[in-house]
């Protein structure tokens, strides 16, 4: 299973036609679309390989009816001094696999691309 989340973390996403899914359980298939999207965001969030996020709060909208997904709001800490604008860029990128595959909005407020400055 870690191999099959590790193969799908990036590119593409898992298929019935995928040899390596055959051996896998039927009811962990999910699973391992679920971790591979996870991890994808995750990737995403380090994309300069500064680790300029410093820590993430991760807020979900009730459900409700009539509204056929829920929004995902992430609200990053960004060390002083450093800018977030290439890890916003590769979520963008690489969001869609995750919202689909948790049926999900995936939201990241503007002010997280904003460079925050450490006071003087």
């Amino acid at each position: 299973m870690i191999a099959s989340i590790a193969r799908y973390h990036r590119g593409s996403s898992p298929k019935d036609a995928h040899e390596a899914l055959y051996t896998i359980p039927e009811e962990n298939r999910k699973l391992i679309g679920d971790m591979a999207s996870i991890l994808r965001v995750a990737e995403a969030l380090d994309r300069s390989h500064r680790q300029v996020i410093q820590s993430i709060k991760v807020a979900v909208s009730q459900s409700r009816a009539g509204v056929e997904r829920r929004h995902v709001m992430l609200d990053l800490a960004v060390k002083p001094g450093e800018s977030c604008q290439s890890e916003r860029w590769a979520l963008s990128e690489k969001k869609s696999f995750f919202e689909e595959q948790l049926q999900v909005w995936l939201d990241l407020p503007v002010e997280a691309e904003l460079v925050q400055f450490s006071p003087t």
